[in-house]
């Protein structure tokens, strides 16, 4: 089987050419595009547009939903590209625990007949939940149970009988509040969440510029042009998102750390706890990282 990807991160609209292409191509190629890219979610009353590289939407762009649309008109098999264990919202952990929404993508490309995926390239492969769920997902052995049945059964298969409805409400909340992520891609790319725990606060203004959130950057962190990132929102529109991110993960949180002595002989399971405590402190370091910018902002106009 060959698969044509087309990547195209930012687009609005799809390319004469990508169309003419996909009509004309051999009926044995398997085209490929980017399921999120130029998706238009909204966020706060307001639609955000943005690129490529988001686990935290379930939905395809209409760009995507036009290309697939041509393929199977044209007789062509389609592929969607998408991101499976983690993404650029933040790629300093092995996955963030979301099966919720992966169901939601997958069952997105059920109701569209995409027969194919790419489930991540270079990070979001590890092992682990979000790629096990994700191989139950793609080779379901029957019909695909609802939701919240699914998250059930495969709850059961790794937090036992016992702890399977308390494990899957864990993931309601994760899911719930990882729609909350600034829609931007400024913020994946410079923004505070994958590593604003490193990040000094300035009080008075540095002009000092972000650094590069998949680089090592030699050892430098990122300055306080907060600005850099923000791209689809104003600073009071990202704090009170990553707030509401932040608030709803704590709350998943909770669920899994009450469960924490009934699995202090399962590593696997401890690993699991302790990834989502080290998100949310991620996600509130990068709410706290927000405020503090935001009251600078106040503190210099009023001052």
């Amino acid at each position: 089987e060959l698969i044509a990807w087309f990547y195209i991160p930012f687009v609005h609209e799809l390319p004469d050419t990508l169309r003419a292409i996909v009509e004309k191509a051999p009926e044995e190629v398997i085209l490929q595009l980017n399921f999120e890219s130029g998706a238009a979610v909204e966020q706060l009353g307001k639609k955000r547009v943005v690129g490529d590289y988001w686990q935290c939407i379930p939905e395809p762009s209409e760009v995507f939903d036009e290309f697939a649309r041509t393929a199977r008109r044209s007789g062509r098999k389609v592929s969607a590209k998408i991101q499976v264990g983690c993404s650029h919202e933040i790629a300093t952990v092995p996955h963030v625990p979301v099966p919720g929404l992966l169901y939601r993508k997958f069952a997105a490309m059920r109701k569209r007949g995409i027969t194919h995926a790419m489930l991540g390239w270079y990070f979001g492969t590890t092992p682990g939940l979000m790629n096990e769920a994700a191989g139950e997902l793609a080779f379901p052995e029957t019909e695909p149970l609802p939701e919240e049945e699914c998250l059930l059964d495969f709850a059961r298969t790794t937090w036992g009988k016992e702890y399977a409805e308390r494990a899957t409400e864990g993931w309601k909340f994760f899911s719930d509040a990882y729609r909350n992520y600034p829609l931007s891609n400024m913020m994946q790319y410079f923004g505070p969440v994958a590593d604003g725990v490193a990040w000094p606060l300035h009080l008075y203004p540095q002009d000092g510029q972000l650094r590069p959130t998949w680089l090592l950057n030699d050892g430098k962190v990122s300055g306080d042009n907060i600005c850099e990132c923000l791209e689809n929102h104003t600073i009071d529109e990202a704090a009170i998102l990553f707030g509401k991110l932040a608030d709803g993960w704590e709350r998943g949180v909770r669920i899994f750390v009450s469960m924490r002595d009934a699995f202090r002989d399962s590593p696997d399971r401890l690993r699991d706890i302790g990834l989502a405590e080290a998100l949310g402190i991620h996600f509130s370091t990068a709410a706290g990282i927000l405020r503090f910018y935001q009251l600078r902002r106040q503190f210099f106009r009023t001052g």
